[in-house]
């Protein structure tokens, strides 16, 4: 029984070890995420504030882009089951996560294949 136990242990530790050291498929380095929030009531004024916040942003050297959106991207998630139409018995869960417009151009991901992914 501790025999089986420690198997289990050490399988989702190297699970967990992989999990943290795969490929997310963009380069999350120099990334800033920052939470901004306005006691201002009036929406014109707050978003006036957040362009100009952005408009300076884009001027420091080194800045390649700046994006603004109302959701945190990549944080909040919806799970849907998909199922084949030849295979009503196959249900897979998906989990479908939200990202901005211009996300994937500003995490600078490629699309495409991806190395040891089988469809």
């Amino acid at each position: 029984m501790s025999m089986a136990l420690l198997v289990q242990a050490a399988l989702l530790a190297k699970s967990e070890d992989s999990n943290l050291h795969a490929d997310p498929g963009y380069k999350p380095a120099n990334v800033v995420v920052a939470p901004l929030r306005f006691p201002d009531t009036n929406p014109a004024a707050a978003l006036a504030r957040i362009e100009r916040i952005a408009g300076h942003l884009r001027g420091i050297p080194g800045v390649r882009s700046v994006t603004v959106t109302k959701r945190l991207t990549m944080m909040g998630r919806v799970t849907a089951q998909v199922r084949p139409q030849d295979r009503p018995d196959a249900i897979q869960p998906i989990d479908i996560y939200t990202g901005g417009p211009d996300f994937m151009s500003h995490a600078r991901c490629s699309p495409g294949p991806r190395p040891g992914f089988r469809p």
